[in-house]
């Protein structure tokens, strides 16, 4: 019965430290007295009622209750728990009283050692390791009998010792065991109120939406801040949806996510969801099982992934682009397995050397070291050999390189080691090589513009000065920014007190001057005062540079004075703004954001027929037609939205009558919010566009009567479409013609062909090429007819060749006539007569080879570089000057003149005036004949005729005389 009743106090002593924990639910000094407490009242119940062996000398089960109290409790609980029983103990006195206490010191002492084992190492709660304490503790106590004075010890030893020894472990192991369940209940419960309180914090505090779904029928159970801000609905209105409701998966696909979520094995998936807005996201979710409040649930964390698909893509295109990148830069590229020494390298690495790939092989390391520089090796191995130890994150090395001509080359040399072996060495290492002899001798010439510089900054126009970074001192200035101050010297643009009232005083300047330094080059509008008092304003600009090791400031000044008293006048002018909008002829009116008309000008009036106080206050959907209220709110939120928005509508007259308008509305946050909107009657431009559609029908009709030939190339499929036009240019009927690329390419001039194939090779590979082309097309008689096409390439939003659509020209007539106009050309060149053409300023635009040669010029370009009145001899200006008045008036003319040639000699000319159109501008034709010979031979007989009427005036004297004689009776 004693041991029954002990074990229904160990039993009641589990449940009322169960009750104690539970009342102070965390570790206190409170909850530890609180237990001390009551493992000390259970050792006193227990020794109430103990097993007398002899007077004084009891046994009872506190050895087992305060063992309990120090492995349980630890120290406090199980000193306070010891002193209460050692207290009693001698409160009971006896000739055991003193052993009893001992009793109670050591097993408190060993249950306190055992708990510090406890907290340790979990396994010394297996029973096995319990029993053994047990027995430890009472072999320990039934020793300590032996101190009892007189025979009473090892009487008690003997007869009491064995059953204490066998049975009290056992009691004790079972209470451990009591105790232990109710310790690992306390501290589940513990463990899974600060789980759900983690859970709840992490689920309430998280970025990412979450969502907690029930798995029976996907109900929305709970959804985080996050998951409100991003679907849009409230936490209610989430609540009440199922996840089918939102995302894009089949009944089947949603129970099969649910059973991958509820596993252990899940992984992240991808999903459309829609929000409360209508948009549709792309989404990726993982989903995992949560226990709650004895319930499953999936819990879901969904991440917006819309721009990072698109990043995706763009990062494919990105990735597509950089390979043309490096092809288009013509950088070397190669790859190097540092642990077998193998390379690879492209093309262009080679023909940076003068090689080909194949001239080199094989290709290793070795290939790098016997082209190098030998002075340039050691340095560039060094720079290696640093990076391959992980000392630096890339290397980088210039040096020269041998070229098959024996010249070197500079180069630059890039790469990074990017891949490693499960050691941790360097495996795979990727670099360029880029050409930058160039940049060498950029570089030698930068030396030599480095001592311009001093030149450019003293011839400078514009006004520079050099500051101290810290200071703002004036430690330099070119000459434009001294005579700026109208100042004389450096020294005096030092002192000189230019600065004004905030904000354009020194504090402000030397600001401005610390943050370029800090923050890097900006500018700004200053003012200040030259040395006469005259006003001065500036565009500045403040750059930090480097000089001697030290960042200074160089400001350059732009004298905008005479802008600033632009901008003046342009603020008067802005006053007559008013009075343009009045008067233009485009309608203006501003609204509220309730569409109600603030202000009209008189244009809106006059196209609307009503007066500005029947449209003050009235709402713009009083003249929509085409509009209800509704869209009318609608397009004034997305205007608001976008700030912005052009679009038509159709407004109505005050006589009922409708037109349509273009309005541009802009909104403006001012004021409380307004519409400034212009409107453009486009009753005009309707009847316009109605025209330019009917022109559009002409125009096809047109295409088909001047027998142009389409074409449409499926680049996909090779199937071509030929209009029946283009098919009439070469003899057949539409049906005589299959719709196949290879009608077109067997029936192309074989002379021909070669150039053509290029050209459209050419237009489908690059977007920038057009493709024109003249050609010989076989006619179905078998005869050539020039064709003349021209083509363009369509492309698909990737950039990928879809279609070539194009038409073909007939040229054959004009072929023949180009051949006539060359043999015509050619039959001008060869006249006998000097042919020019000059404008109406006497300038020659052509010229043929006699007209040239006549001049005394060696080439047609020196000729034309002349111009006529440099020709003309002076006594024949005015008659030119006369008769080319007379082309302009009758068209033609022919008269004499006279030219110099080249070496100063005079030709007499005979020219034939034709006024002509040259080029779409008014020019004069000029055939012009070498009368020289002709003035001589009419010169001879001029002078014949002259000693012919000497000869006749002599003969008649001569008859008079004879006659005179005759008659005075004279022989002759």
């Amino acid at each position: 019965m004693s041991l029954i009743h002990n074990m229904a106090l160990l039993v009641a002593l589990a449940v009322g430290l169960q009750f104690i924990h539970q009342l102070i639910s965390r570790k206190t000094y409170l909850l530890q007295v609180l237990s001390g407490i009551l493992f000390g009242m259970t050792g006193i119940l227990l020794m109430m009622t103990p097993l007398h062996f002899a007077p004084g000398v009891i046994y009872d089960g506190r050895s087992i209750v305060l063992s309990l109290a120090g492995m349980f409790g630890g120290f406090v609980p199980g000193v306070i728990g010891a002193a209460i029983c050692v207290i009693y103990r001698l409160y009971l006195g006896g000739a055991g009283a003193a052993v009893g206490v001992a009793v109670i010191v050591e097993a408190t002492t060993l249950g306190i050692l055992y708990h510090n084992l406890r907290q340790r190492d979990r396994k010394w709660n297996r029973p096995e390791r319990l029993l053994l304490f047990g027995l430890i503790v009472h072999v320990i106590m039934m020793l300590l009998q032996l101190l009892i004075p007189g025979d009473t010890g090892w009487e008690a030893f003997e007869h009491v010792g064995p059953p204490v020894v066998v049975v009290f472990p056992i009691v004790f192991v079972l209470a451990a065991h009591i105790l232990l369940e109710g310790e690992r209940r306390r501290t589940f419960t513990r463990e899974l109120s600060e789980s759900e309180e983690q859970y709840r914090t992490f689920f309430e505090k998280n970025h990412a939406a979450m969502l907690l779904v029930a798995p029976e029928d996907g109900s929305i159970v709970d959804a985080n801040p996050a998951a409100v801000r991003f679907y849009g609905w409230s936490r209610e209105e989430l609540k009440s949806k199922k996840v089918t409701e939102i995302d894009n998966l089949s009944p089947e696909e949603y129970r099969t996510r649910v059973e991958e979520g509820l596993s252990e094995n899940n992984r992240p998936f991808f999903v459309k969801h829609q929000l409360a807005d209508g948009t549709i996201r792309d989404v990726e979710v993982s989903a995992g099982p949560v226990p709650l409040s004895g319930q499953q649930f999936v819990f879901c964390i969904v991440h917006d992934v819309s721009d990072r698909r698109k990043a995706e893509e763009a990062l494919q295109i990105e990735h597509q682009r950089l390979n043309f990148l490096i092809n288009a830069s013509r950088v070397g590229t190669w790859e190097w397995n540092v642990q077998t020494g193998k390379v690879l390298l492209n093309e262009r690495w080679a023909q940076m050397a003068g090689y080909s790939l194949a001239e080199l092989e094989p290709i290793t390391i070795e290939t790098w070291h016997n082209l190098a520089h030998p002075e340039d090796l050691s340095r560039s191995e060094a720079i290696l050999e640093s990076c391959l130890r992980g000392e630096s994150d890339h290397y980088e090395c210039e040096a020269r390189m041998r070229h098959k001509e024996g010249h070197w080359v500079w180069i630059l040399d890039r790469g990074r080691v990017m891949e490693f072996d499960h050691e941790g060495n360097p495996l795979w290492m990727f670099g360029t090589l880029t050409d930058i002899t160039h940049l060498k001798e950029f570089e030698a010439s930068l030396r030599e513009s480095e001592e311009r510089f001093r030149t450019l900054f003293v011839k400078s126009p514009v006004s520079v000065v050099i500051h101290d970074a810290e200071t703002g001192e004036i430690l330099d200035a070119n000459p434009a920014a001294i005579q700026a101050y109208r100042l004389n010297s450096l020294e005096e643009l030092k002192v000189h007190d230019f600065w004004c009232e905030p904000p354009y005083s020194f504090e402000d300047a030397l600001a401005k001057i610390r943050q370029t330094s800090e923050k890097g080059s900006h500018n700004f509008e200053w003012f200040s005062k030259r040395a006469d008092g005259e006003e001065l304003w500036e565009r500045v600009y403040l750059t930090p540079i480097q000089l001697n090791g030290k960042t200074r400031i160089l400001a350059k000044a732009i004298d905008i004075t005479e802008r600033k008293r632009a901008e003046e006048d342009l603020k008067t002018r802005q006053k007559y703004l008013q009075t343009v909008l009045d008067t233009t002829a485009d309608g203006f009116w501003i609204l509220d954001t309730q569409g109600s008309f603030i202000e009209v000008n008189d244009s809106f009036c006059r196209m609307t027929g009503f007066s500005r106080d029947e449209l003050i206050g009235h709402r713009i959907t009083d003249l929509n037609v085409d509009e209800s209220l509704e869209d009318t709110t609608k397009r004034i939120e997305h205007i608001i939205s976008e700030g912005s928005d052009t679009f038509r509508a159709r407004h109505r007259r005050k006589d009922g009558s409708t037109f349509p308008v273009e309005v541009s509305a802009t909104y403006l946050s001012q004021n409380g919010g307004q519409f400034i909107c212009f409107g453009r009657d486009l009753t005009e431009r309707e009847e316009g566009e109605r025209e330019v559609q009917e022109a559009n029908e002409r125009l096809r009709e047109s295409i088909r009567a001047a027998n142009v030939g389409l074409w449409d190339w499926d680049l996909a499929t090779n199937r071509v479409y030929f209009s029946r036009e283009w098919k009439q240019q070469i003899g057949y009927k539409p049906e005589e013609i299959d719709n196949d690329y290879k009608e077109w390419e067997r029936r192309v001039h074989p002379d021909d062909l070669p150039l053509a194939l290029e050209r459209i090779g050419k237009a489908v590979t690059d977007p920038e090429a057009e493709f024109t082309q003249e050609f010989r097309l076989r006619h179905k008689n078998g005869s050539y007819r020039w064709i003349f096409a021209q083509g363009s390439v369509y492309r698909d939003e990737k950039g990928k060749p879809v279609r070539f659509l194009g038409s073909h020209i007939d040229i054959t007539n004009r072929k023949k006539q180009a051949e006539h106009l060359v043999l015509l050309g050619e039959m001008l060149d060869e006249a006998p007569a000097a042919i020019t053409v000059h404008d109406m300023e006497g300038h020659f635009l052509y010229a043929n080879r006699h007209c040239v040669s006549l001049h005394g010029f060696e080439s047609e370009d020196e000729f034309l570089a002349t111009n006529l009145h440099d020709l003309d001899v002076p006594e024949s200006r005015e008659i030119k000057d006369k008769h080319y008045a007379e082309v302009s008036e009758k068209g033609i003319v022919q008269f004499e003149a006279s030219h110099y040639r080249k070496d100063g000699s005079i030709i007499p000319i005979e020219v034939l005036c034709k006024l002509i159109e040259w080029e779409g501008q008014p020019a004069v034709l000029s055939i012009a004949t070498d009368i020289t010979e002709r003035q001589y031979a009419a010169q001879q007989i001029e002078e014949s005729h002259a000693r012919l009427r000497i000869s006749e005036e002599r003969f008649r004297m001569l008859l008079n005389n004879v006659s005179m004689v005759s008659v005075q009776g004279y022989s002759s």
